[in-house]
């Protein structure tokens, strides 16, 4: 059936292993009911499925015992799946070898009794168990993740969402989160009220439908109240916040107005905005921006002062200078390429070499891939056998462990200090954290705080922190709204409480570096989804876009493009230079559209929640992620290798959604270059 079962990796002179091992349903009891004694698991629908995924982070299971009912479950009738069970492995320091229990998994029947007794020392005893429930149009009608909370959206007769509410942690008593959406007549959204009494309005332009107006309200105080401007070519070339005010300051009037310029490429060429002073004589941004960030509220909001950045490209859209001009805060960033090419002798590619500010220069190396071994603030770097950041060396703050699961996502961050001992760990398990601090001493958890992501159809709209074990003089629990701009980028938090306190405020420059953030207290846990709703990891100070790291304080990805030539020759250039307008969900290729609420110019930037099946894509990912990410990314770069988006977007409606997401993210390439149309051409994760 061309279906990948095993993936064996040499590397050097090592011995091979057996890295990822795919065992499909057919091996499931369920397969050979009325032959093998037990009950009949025959209501399983397993056959064709993924039953069992093991990769670099253990283990995850289509199939397990409904902990309410005790039946068996894994996928219903249709083959919208059920539940996933997730457990970790206790090595995260190197690459899994699973060939001793090959033999296990050759049965054509598996016994799942033995299987279970040689997992044992491999995996940690913690399972995570997330399960779904569908309506008769296959939409996801609750989620529930392995902390016991269960989410509820609700839709409105044109198929789009229209309420949100949970039960936090299996509790009794609901919690509202969205109380109601409202969309036009071309199905983009114009209403979000939010439980907290905050309600956020957008206006479109009736011609080309772009984004004009965003509005935030609580109650009569307008929270946001940003305007969009636009060329004729619909570049955004003015952003506007009537809700801010004018700040004198300095002898500088400091207006709360963004202005951009574009050269014949629609790349940015200059930005103008404003920016904190800072608290120190080094104005320019750097990895963590830490003269910016957390800073008290509002007692240093009003040093503020106005600056213009210009940028400089080559031919293929490398920076040759960043020109930061500000009154008392000038600088300019220089970059040097000189990495010899591997394909003309006497030429240079697009690796980046070294930046220099004044008399300081830093310097960065590479794998013969093109991924960074090195940066001044992390002197090593690691990359495992498919190009994912697997370790950094934080110098005298230990080493930082990262791992994957098969899809390419990364699932779990382990930080350990200089002596090998955990510090803490981060799991990530659908659209549930779990953060773990332990005792230098004891290896003990002494600190423990979930936190559950809420999403609308466009993306991340609350998170709630839980704090389970320990204190560290954070609130027990923490709602945090996030009110965004066009490109998702988490501007302005708010808690849950009737009175939406704000909880912290961030501004951005144009490439994601901050340009100032302020913060109600510093007990409170510090934000991490940011520019563009993506994840900073605090430790390296890069954003984490599941196929790559992107450094914002370069404007730049720290590796090549895992997608090949599909977004230009320039393998390391972000969302085609132009920041304003596009971002990059995934790592791989900046998306078709103006804006997360726009149509603008681009035809598929909306979708038909009718006729399209990716139209709930997010509420899928909350409980299982990864499985919509790859398969977009695959479907979309078939369709454009092979110019057959129609046909690629009716097959993959024909075949319907769910049965072709959860074969499972390893033989998505394929499957999805089937339904599509186009065979082998789909991606690998």
């Amino acid at each position: 059936m061309r279906r990948p079962t095993h993936l064996y990796v040499q590397q050097g002179q090592d011995s091979e292993k057996l890295a990822e091992r795919t065992v499909y349903g057919e091996s499931h009891p369920d397969s050979h009911a009325g032959t093998q004694p037990g009950p009949d698991l025959s209501s399983l629908n397993l056959r064709g499925k993924v039953f069992i995924q093991m990769d670099s982070s253990g283990i995850s299971a289509s199939s397990d015992i409904d902990p309410d009912s005790g039946q068996a479950e894994a996928f219903d009738f249709k083959g919208n799946p059920l539940c996933t069970v997730r457990r970790f492995a206790r090595q995260y320091r190197q690459r899994l070898d699973w060939s001793g229990i090959e033999p296990l998994l050759a049965a054509d029947v598996l016994d799942t009794t033995a299987l279970e007794l040689a997992l044992q020392p491999l995996l940690e005893p913690e399972r995570f168990r997330t399960s779904s429930t569908y309506d008769a149009l296959n939409r996801p009608t609750s989620v529930t993740t392995p902390d016991g909370t269960v989410a509820r959206p609700t839709y409105n007769q044109a198929n789009l969402l229209e309420r949100l509410e949970a039960n936090l942690k299996g509790e009794a008593e609901v919690t509202e989160f969205i109380r109601d959406m409202d969309y036009n007549a071309k199905g983009q959204k114009v209403l979000t009220e939010y439980a907290n009494n905050v309600v956020t309005t957008f206006d479109y332009d009736d011609e080309t439908l772009r984004l004009t107006r965003l509005t935030t309200m609580r109650g009569p105080d307008p929270l946001q109240d940003i305007f969009y401007f636009y060329n004729p070519a619909g570049n955004i070339t003015s952003i506007r916040d009537d809700s801010l005010q004018t700040i004198y300051f300095d002898g500088e009037i400091v207006r709360p107005d963004l202005d951009y310029t574009y050269d014949a490429l629609y790349r940015l060429v200059q930005a103008k905005g404003r920016e904190h002073i800072g608290q120190a004589e080094s104005p320019q941004t750097s990895w963590n921006d830490e003269f910016r960030v957390r800073l008290p509220h509002p007692n240093n909001g009003q040093a503020m002062r106005n600056y213009a950045q210009s940028y400089e490209y080559d031919d293929v859209g490398n920076f040759i200078r960043f020109v930061h001009h500000a009154d008392g805060g000038s600088w300019v960033r220089t970059y040097a390429y000189e990495e010899p090419s591997l394909i003309e002798p006497g030429k240079f590619n697009n690796r980046l070499s070294r930046t220099t500010i004044g008399q300081a220069t830093e310097n960065y190396t590479y794998t013969e891939h093109g991924s960074m071994t090195s940066m001044p603030h992390l002197p090593v770097m690691g990359w495992d056998f498919k190009d994912q950041l697997e370790a950094v060396d934080l110098g005298s703050g230990g080493t930082a462990y990262y791992v994957y699961d098969a899809g390419g996502r990364r699932v779990r961050k382990v930080i350990e200090q200089i002596d090998g001992r955990r510090r803490e760990e981060r799991l990530y398990i659908g659209s549930l954290e779990i953060f773990r601090r332990f005792n230098g001493g004891s290896g003990e958890v002494d600190l423990e705080r979930e936190t559950f992501h809420l999403n609308d159809d466009k993306g991340r709209i609350a998170l709630v922190e839980t704090r389970t074990l320990g204190e560290d003089g954070s609130l027990p629990r923490l709602i945090r709204y996030q009110m965004s701009n066009h490109l998702g980028s988490a501007l302005l938090e708010l808690d849950g409480s009737p009175q939406a306190k704000i909880v912290s405020y961030e501004e951005y420059y144009p490439y994601g570096s901050t340009s100032y953030q302020a913060v109600r207290s510093q007990t409170d846990t510090p934000k991490r989804y940011r520019f563009t709703g993506k994840e900073r990891d605090e430790e390296s100070g890069l954003y984490y876009h599941i196929s790559r790291y992107y450094a914002p304080w370069l404007g730049r990805w720290t590796a090549s493009d895992p997608g090949g030539l599909i977004d230009g020759d320039n393998l390391y250039r972000y969302s085609r230079n132009s920041p304003i307008i596009f971002d990059d969900p995934n790592g791989m290729d900046p998306p078709p559209r103006t804006s997360r609420y726009s149509l603008g110019d681009f035809p598929l930037s909306a979708a038909n929640p009718l006729t399209d099946p990716l139209a709930h894509a997010s509420l899928f990912d909350m409980a299982f992620p990864g499985a919509f990410g790859v398969a977009f990314n695959a479907l979309d770069l078939g369709n454009r290798t092979r110019n057959r988006v129609g046909t690629g977007f009716l097959n993959l409606a024909e075949f319907g959604i769910t049965g072709l997401l959860f074969y499972g993210p390893t033989v998505l390439s394929h499957e999805l270059g089937h339904v599509g149309g186009w065979e082998d051409l789909g991606v690998s994760a």
